[in-house]
């Protein structure tokens, strides 16, 4: 148990497996690609490292790993998700933000003139008011 516990933290840590996770999640946007991302991560990696090991003559198989990394992938899935999730809804608000100010700006452009011919047309910046 100490060492599966060892390998899924290994495999936790491990740079380039979030990478591959990160790719999956950003190309499946959804709390169901978690999943896929994580078994398409833990496949790929699973592929490479087996790859790896083969050139040098080590004695590892593919699957030997698949377990643990298959969780580690899952949490940095997950925690990935949510990272995306949290970036997108930002980025929403601030759109929001823009638009709702943008939207109040031209009503209140719209109120003060009452036809398109009586409005100034202005180039550059506006001079303040006195």
């Amino acid at each position: 148990m100490e060492l599966f516990s060892l390998a899924v933290l290994a495999h936790l840590l491990d740079p380039f497996r979030a990478l591959v996770t990160f790719a999956g999640v950003l190309l499946w946007r959804s709390p169901r690609g978690i999943l896929i991302a994580a078994g398409v991560s833990a496949m790929v990696c699973e592929t490479l490292l087996t790859t790896v090991n083969f050139i040098d003559d080590f004695t590892y198989e593919w699957g030997d790993g698949i377990g643990p990394g298959l969780i580690a992938c899952l949490a940095q899935a997950a925690v990935l998700y949510l990272l995306v999730v949290l970036a997108r809804h930002r980025r929403n608000v601030g759109q929001t933000v823009s638009q709702n100010s943008l939207a109040q700006n031209s009503l209140a452009m719209r109120k003060s003139v009452s036809s398109p011919h009586e409005a100034p047309l202005v180039f550059g910046r506006p001079e303040p008011a006195e």
